[in-house]
């Protein structure tokens, strides 16, 4: 059963990569462009553009963009995030109730802009996020931020961010709460003979959800220079929807191009895809 919520717009809660759905979702120390959508602070070290398309199920669908770019000692970024779903006749919403044929057709849509510089070794960002939630007859809409920290500490990776900051959205009778949340989150690499490994974990604070937990691993083969297969798999705990959310995926790289796909377990024993490419 599909449990409710009282926070919106529901594209704030949406997840935005394939690589980092299929390692539980935390991508608050990752180093790939669509950390604009997880810690601004992380693009002083991403590069690249992506592009993904999800599936939820057969009326849930939609498609995220991102690109950093490297300006001086610093960085911006931008990203876009869409999915088109229908939904019971209520709102807010929460993601598992739009899996299924509803009587209304909506829409999320999440657009940011976010840039980062380096200060005495600590990576600083910060981000302004657009989020609407429409329908035939409205529109949920306002504007929020994003910001962050991010440090390494040898071959550890830390990151902190504070996502979603701004005002609730006040419908008369519906007061509908910001989902903003605390995340702190770190990552790490290592070489075991012929194979790369990668692992990341971390821990966010909300009102809504208080704690939740997630992190997942990958694992890498190259057998020529620039060409590689990943395998991975993940996890995350006590969100607000459901119980532990299971993750996995595979990659493939070829010189500058990298394909992913994820699939994640939804409730009723079905599952959610993303497929995306990523250039270097």
């Amino acid at each position: 059963m599909a449990q409710g919520t009282n926070t919106g717009p529901l594209a704030l809660s949406l997840s935005a990569s394939a690589r980092t759905l299929s390692m539980g979702d935390i991508g608050v120390a990752g180093r790939d462009d669509d950390v604009i959508f997880y810690n601004p602070a992380q693009l002083v070290v991403a590069r690249g553009t992506s592009f993904s398309l999800a599936r939820l199920s057969p009326t849930a669908r939609g498609a995220t963009m991102s690109n950093g770019i490297r300006i001086g000692s610093g960085a911006i970024g931008f990203g876009a995030n869409y999915l088109e779903y229908q939904r019971p006749a209520i709102y807010p919403v929460s993601r598992n109730q739009v899996l299924d044929p509803a009587s209304v057709v909506g829409s999320s849509l999440l657009g940011v802009l976010g840039y980062a510089q380096t200060y005495k070794g600590t990576r600083i960002g910060a981000s302004a996020k657009y989020a609407v939630d429409g329908d035939a007859t409205d529109r949920y809409r306002n504007i929020y931020g994003d910001v962050g920290l991010g440090r390494d500490f040898g071959r550890y990776s830390a990151g902190l961010a504070v996502q979603n900051i701004g005002s609730s959205l006040d419908r008369g009778v519906v007061n509908i709460k910001v989902p903003t949340t605390a995340t702190l989150g770190v990552s790490t690499a290592r070489s075991f003979g012929p194979f790369d490994g990668a692992a990341t974990a971390g821990v966010s604070y909300s009102k809504e959800d208080e704690v939740t937990v997630g992190g997942g691993g990958e694992i890498n083969w190259g057998w020529l220079s620039g060409y590689n297969i990943a395998l991975r798999a993940g996890a995350h705990q006590a969100r607000q929807d459901g119980d532990t959310e299971l993750m996995g995926g595979v990659g493939f790289t070829a010189d500058r191009m990298t394909f992913d796909v994820a699939a994640e377990r939804l409730p009723g024993n079905r599952a959610g895809y993303r497929a995306g490419i990523r250039i270097r």
